[in-house]
């Protein structure tokens, strides 16, 4: 009988210092990871800040802010079981309201960087927004960056556009703007333009017809959802709706919709 008590009391010493390990450990490992969700479960919504100035991703019409970003912005709160609440914030103050929490995440064509890692964290990448050639709809002998040697390229002064464009051909015009770029590519003073993907296909959907992307992004500049240091677990959550969304095929849908050509 004393035996059986012994062994009685080692078994409930256990399993109760397993439970108090248990209960600790997961309170411990809980309470950081909490941060950003219960902020969003308080509030009864998820707040995204976007600067919409930047066709086919983030802009304003008739009144409402649409994009392809908006699209994504829309799949995560759907997967968070939270409405969506869309904040228009200037870049130059986009990331002091996201360090500030006053909306949970940024989804405005937002570069992965080095630098901007140092300060927030980054979803996995969902939209590669890298370089592209735009050219005229009749042009037929540009397929890829290898026909550009010898010909004219226009490209925005000091960008990667530029520097980019160089790698390929000694005939690179620098503009200080598209518009000018877009002008001399209609009349046939340059073969081609060097831009960024977004740029350049709201570019070619404003052309009437007249302009064409050639392919696909000939570089690697990624956009990720931007989210505050702290919020571990929305950063995982995020990642899941847009690991989801491009096993399912809807993220590649959205790019399709948004970037028709």
């Amino acid at each position: 009988m004393g035996k059986i008590l012994t062994i009685a009391i080692f078994l409930i010493l256990v399993i109760g210092s397993y439970f108090f390990w248990a209960k600790g450990s997961f309170s411990l490992f809980k309470k950081p990871l909490s941060k950003g969700l219960m902020a969003i479960k308080e509030k009864g919504a998820l707040i995204v800040g976007t600067d919409a100035t930047y066709p086919p991703l983030e802009y304003e019409e008739d009144g409402k802010i649409i994009g392809f970003d908006i699209d994504l912005a829309t799949e995560i709160a759907k997967d968070l079981g939270v409405p969506l609440e869309i904040k228009n914030i200037s870049f130059d103050k986009i990331f002091t309201s996201l360090a500030n929490s006053d909306v949970d995440l940024v989804i405005s064509s937002v570069t992965i960087t080095e630098e901007r890692q140092k300060k927030m964290i980054f979803s996995t990448p969902y939209l590669n927004a890298g370089q592209v050639i735009v050219v005229s709809s009749s042009n037929k002998t540009i397929q890829s960056v290898d026909d550009l040697n010898n010909l004219s390229v226009g490209v925005q002064v000091d960008t990667t556009s530029k520097t980019e464009a160089e790698k390929y051909t000694n005939k690179v015009t620098d503009y200080p703007d598209y518009d000018k770029a877009q002008s001399d590519l209609n009349s046939g003073k340059i073969s081609a333009i060097v831009i960024d993907y977004p740029a350049g296909i709201s570019m070619t959907q404003a052309s009437s017809g007249k302009l064409k992307v050639v392919g696909n992004p000939f570089t690697s500049e990624f956009y990720g959802v931007a989210i505050n240091k702290g919020k571990i677990d929305l950063a995982l959550r995020v990642n899941d709706t847009i690991n989801k969304i491009k096993k399912s095929g809807r993220l590649n849908d959205l790019e399709v919709f948004w970037f028709k050509r």
